[in-house]
């Protein structure tokens, strides 16, 4: 079988640029979603999410693209379908399958009457053994037939980061795919070629030629490397932001040098090897407490990843102590930007949005200035009560006795000093990132850079 057609259940921040993708390869495309208002915006092209890129698959591959709310209709129009609804962590670290099983259950009460071969894709992240317990018994029980001869399974999770999904999608580092049969992998296999080939000029995409490596393996050991994966570089983070709290403390210490060089190893690698924040958004922390999770309920440890999480939630402390030990009791704090990372609006477990948490539950004002947000409002949770949001970078400064650089929006790079002052009245500047440090910040008791050691902190 040949795929020629492909319906996305779930047109939330990856579904609606999966829709993108695959049009732009040439797929017709029907993606499906619960929500009439969210399926009408895609259905008149025009993205239910901000993601840089989208808008521009949807205006040259619209012609591809419909959605509808009747996945009836999607499944007896499309060869195969992906599945990429939310799976949310439960207290203890587990991930919730209900979302995906109902997904599974309506694809299967149409794979019942459908004559022709169906792929059926799950990308949503899961749990080891999630997929051949929760969701395959429900296809087969359902439709009636039988997996990996009248309908194929395969679970194919992507590794993308907000902001930069569309090239994620089109070019990651490698195609994962856990097949739970040779012929199911082999039609995805294709999909994925052919996505390689897709038409779309965005970012540098283009300039990246080299094939994509499609690597393959079983459902269980796809599940459990997306898992491992996320972990290990949430390990990374956490202990180059180790690194950051010793170098402050080191008399003529640069956490930046230090990282740098490490990551120089090939064992080691440079990505992920800068000194900041905690990490956060809406996988790299639950993903981490899942593994956790995971191992204990095979009756193993995972204590480096529990070592990781509480690593990064102690970086909060660090950072927020870091600021108070740079100007002592302030009455307000500036934070230039709230989402967890530049490029998108998403403030879920955002470092910067814990730390106005913090403050606040110290007595101290917040205001908060973050280009993204001020245009697209914020999602993936609410700001919490007391934060002020402002229109400016000028006014948050004249506002408060201290300023703290927490996202690294690219409108953020240029600043100056003399953008870090009220009239005569100089304040200072905590850039967390160190991305400022060639920008003329040259007077230290005005300018700090947590992981480089400062005299001036008292």
């Amino acid at each position: 079988m040949a795929v020629k057609s492909i319906s996305v259940f779930g047109l939330g921040k990856l579904g609606s640029c999966m829709v993108g993708c695959f049009a732009s390869a040439g797929y017709r495309v029907i993606g499906v979603d619960i929500n009439p208002e969210v399926v009408a915006r895609v259905a008149s092209r025009y993205p239910p999410v901000p993601e840089p890129g989208l808008q521009e698959l949807f205006d040259k591959f619209g012609k591809y693209i419909t959605a509808t709310t009747d996945y009836v209709e999607a499944v007896k129009n499309t060869d195969a379908s992906f599945i990429i609804v939310p799976t949310p962590s439960l207290p203890d670290g587990e991930f919730f399958t209900s979302i995906a099983q109902t997904v599974a259950r309506q694809i299967a009460s149409v794979l019942k009457r459908k004559n022709s071969y169906h792929l059926v894709v799950l990308t949503s992240t899961v749990l080891p053994g999630a997929t051949e317990r929760d969701i395959k018994p429900v296809l087969e029980n359902i439709s009636r037939k039988k997996c990996g001869r009248d309908f194929g399974l395969c679970y194919s999770p992507e590794f993308i980061a907000l902001g930069e999904v569309i090239k994620g999608l089109l070019r990651p580092d490698f195609f994962l795919i856990g097949e739970y049969d040779r012929y199911s992998g082999d039609e995805l296999e294709s999909i994925y070629k052919k996505l390689q080939k897709s038409r779309v000029s965005l970012m540098d995409i283009t300039k990246q030629r080299q094939p994509v490596p499609i690597v393959r393996m079983n459902i269980i050991n796809a599940e459990l490397t997306k898992i491992a994966i996320n972990s290990f570089v949430t390990g990374k983070i956490s202990f180059v932001n180790t690194l950051s709290q010793l170098c402050s403390k080191m008399k003529g210490a640069d956490a930046h040098v230090v990282a740098s060089a490490v990551g120089l190893d090939s064992r080691i690698g440079n990505k992920c090897m800068v000194p900041g924040p905690a990490f956060g958004g809406p996988c790299f922390p639950r993903d981490n407490r899942a593994f956790s999770w995971f191992a204990r309920s095979i009756g193993e440890d995972a204590p480096l990843a529990l070592a990781t999480d509480l690593i990064n939630k102690r970086q909060i402390d660090f950072l927020v102590n870091y600021v108070l030990r740079a100007v002592r009791a302030p009455n307000a704090v500036g934070l230039l930007g709230l989402t967890y990372k530049p490029d998108t609006n998403v403030i879920e477990e955002s470092q910067a949005v814990e730390m106005a948490k913090s403050f606040l539950g110290r007595g101290i004002g917040v205001i908060a200035y973050d280009p993204v947000v001020n245009i697209q409002g914020v999602a993936g949770g609410r700001l919490p009560d007391g934060v002020v949001l402002v229109d400016s970078l000028k006014d948050c400064v004249k506002l408060v006795d201290v300023v703290v650089l927490a996202t690294p929006h690219a409108e953020f790079a240029r600043i100056k000093p003399e953008h870090i002052k009220d009239g005569n009245r100089r304040i200072p500047l905590i850039d967390i990132w160190g991305m400022l440090r060639n920008n003329g910040f040259t007077q230290r008791s005005l300018y700090f850079v947590p992981g480089v050691y400062n005299p001036h902190l008292t």
